[in-house]
């Protein structure tokens, strides 16, 4: 049976299931499936599936996907703290049931030449609200256009959804839990800014430089080569072996990190944290920095 036939089996299963759910236990996207070809992305949408378009709102006025809805990663944040994740959960269903997601697949999609990864933090923002079915464009809207896929200009609108976020605390790390890996260090803590940003350069209006103690630095840029991902050889050399080891990702404000988040989700890490709030909270907080 081809990937193809497996995606199709999963959606319609989705359909059929509808709200059932992670009742007792979180399920999740399953790791094969986080990253889909433009063409699988393709019949998902064509089946029904929700279309969000992460990348700026000039781009996706510019030209975007067919069927794709215009979303940006802040929708979802905190308004009074830049990167974390908004707790109100009333909020975070209105502003996802108006982009027409449900509890059937989303398909994501953003800029894989000069994004930040916008659609991985909205993919990890699903997960941590229980959302188990998100999938990411590989090769983003370049890779759209070229296999020919149809494109717009006018702005659309979803019929809307009925998705009830359930916060899955599994995949989410907050200020308390770094702060008590600093003190264990229990796992991995890898910090994806560029290497300028970990030795000290604030060039996002970071109340400090540095970056939190004990943390490793592995650049977001090196996990893209020639517009496409790299290797899962190259990424397991990143962080080894072993799929159960704690691994917590952080960034400036959350969305380069959580584009990391699931790259590993792909490869079947399975026990992964974003910290959402990342450096922009951690640097104005009291705890030390190096």
């Amino acid at each position: 049976m081809s990937r193809l036939h497996l995606i199709c089996l999963h959606l319609l299963g989705a359909l059929v299931l509808g709200q059932i759910s992670n009742a007792n236990a979180q399920v999740r996207t399953p790791a094969s499936e986080v990253f889909v070809t433009p063409a699988e992305a393709a019949i998902l949408v064509e089946n029904g599936a929700a279309f969000l378009d992460a990348r700026s709102l000039e781009q996706y006025s510019s030209s975007h996907p067919a069927g794709a809805v215009h979303v940006d990663w802040q929708w979802f944040s905190d308004p009074a703290e830049l990167g974390r994740l908004n707790d109100d959960l009333g909020e975070l269903a209105s502003r996802f049931r108006t982009l027409g997601v449900g509890f059937g697949p989303v398909v994501l999609i953003g800029d894989w030449d000069s994004g930040w990864g916008e659609e991985g933090r909205l993919f990890w923002t699903l997960e941590a609200l229980g959302h188990s079915d998100a999938h990411i464009v590989a090769g983003g809207f370049g890779g759209w256009t070229s296999d020919g896929l149809p494109v717009h200009q006018q702005v659309e609108h979803a019929e809307p959804g009925d998705f009830s976020p359930r916060l899955d605390p599994d995949v989410v790390a907050d200020l308390s839990r770094v702060e008590d890996w600093v003190a264990n260090s229990n796992g991995q803590l890898i910090d994806v800014r560029s290497a300028a940003e970990f030795e000290g350069a604030t060039p996002y209006g970071e109340a400090r430089g540095g970056h939190i103690p004990g943390a490793q630095n592995v650049a977001w840029s090196r996990f893209f080569e020639g517009g496409e991902l790299v290797g899962a050889s190259t990424v397991v050399g990143f962080f080894g072996e072993a799929r159960d080891t704690p691994i917590t990702l952080y960034c400036t404000g959350g969305v380069r990190s959580a584009f990391v988040y699931a790259v590993l989700r792909s490869l079947g890490y399975e026990d992964v944290r974003n910290y959402a709030g990342s450096w922009w909270e951690y640097a104005a907080s009291e705890p030390s920095a190096d």
